[in-house]
């Protein structure tokens, strides 16, 4: 149950033991839904930790005491950390989920620049981080000996085109 004061239903199988059936993320979310809520919504014996940090079982390993950390980033992405060592990706896929799910819509606000600025530097540092951390879940996979295939690929190497982009629009010569 969600002790955020939220009226979500409960998974099934919730607080008994058994787990929450998973299905694959195809369907776009809302940008009404915080990404956090996305992943939320499938564990098991979530508790709020504080504001914008939760406590739950984490679905990559039979865990009977919650052991993997959810925090709610201020832009609204998703970070993980399991306790017993698994992987941000392991813990995305097992809980039914894709990266792209915990990170909030691409918001391509117009920001106010100055004469001849093509881009807010602060919407390019936030792009880059966004970037890096789809790099950084895979490149921990492959640490782990995972072969990276099909739309991970190609995503790995649209983040690295992105990041070079931001790179070059900051003046880095790369």
């Amino acid at each position: 149950m969600h002790s955020r004061g939220s009226e979500r239903p409960e998974p099934v199988g919730a607080g008994n033991g058994a787990r929450a059936p998973r299905k694959s993320s195809t369907k776009k979310h809302s940008t009404a839904e915080p990404p956090v809520h996305r992943l939320l919504e499938r564990l098991e014996k979530v508790r709020q930790a504080g504001p914008r940090r939760w406590y739950a079982c984490c679905p990559a390993h039979e865990d009977r005491h919650p052991s993997l950390a959810i925090t709610e980033a201020e832009e609204g992405r998703v970070l993980l950390f399991c306790n017993a060592g698994f992987g941000a990706l392991d813990v995305i896929r097992a809980a039914g989920l894709e990266p792209r799910d915990l990170f909030p819509p691409d918001e391509r606000e117009a920001a106010p620049r100055r004469r001849g600025q093509r881009h807010d530097p602060r919407q390019l540092l936030r792009a880059a981080a966004q970037e890096l951390t789809v790099i950084v879940v895979a490149a921990e996979a492959v640490q782990r000996g995972e072969r990276l295939q099909g739309a991970d690929l190609d995503r790995l190497a649209t983040a690295g085109q992105r990041v070079r982009t931001a790179a070059r629009e900051a003046g880095a010569n790369v």
